[in-house]
């Protein structure tokens, strides 16, 4: 094989190349996890402020799974007498997935959830609500 046929190889292996990287990034989803991220930066101070609230209390928010449900518990002192409240589930590979759930918790402090209707993968779950005129914030990262 002389030097003209070992050029064209590399030429054309090179180009095979170019286009299946080209493939692959336009098969690939650039998603954002809030979609008015700049908005929600604005006000961020709210949610330290939310956060500030919650470590006054003696224990934070769990979320637990049991067989195929979410337990959430909220601290006693503040989950019994619950204003309002959400949680927001966020599959960070696929947002076609997001789950919102209103919180309403018995007179203990907790809800149960079926999490049947969920993707199996990891979730970013973020809990607000409000108590006696104070917001309270929780993030953290759950498998489902």
């Amino acid at each position: 094989m002389n030097w003209g046929y070992k050029i064209l190889t590399v030429v054309i292996l090179f180009l095979v190349g170019m286009l299946s990287m080209v493939y692959v990034a336009f098969k690939q989803t650039n998603e954002m996890i809030d979609e008015n991220y700049y908005e929600k930066e604005l006000v961020y101070q709210q949610i330290i402020q939310a956060k500030e609230n919650l470590h006054k209390y003696s224990t934070e928010c769990v979320i637990q799974k049991e067989n195929e449900n979410l337990v959430i518990k909220l601290p006693i002192e503040i989950g019994a007498e619950l204003q309002s409240g959400t949680i927001n589930f966020i599959k960070m590979s696929e947002s076609d997935e997001d789950k919102k759930v209103h919180l309403n918790t018995n007179a203990e402090g907790s809800q149960i959830i079926d999490c049947s209707s969920f993707a199996k993968g990891e979730y970013l779950y973020r809990i607000n609500w409000s108590h006696s005129n104070q917001d309270f914030f929780q993030e953290g990262y759950i498998n489902i």
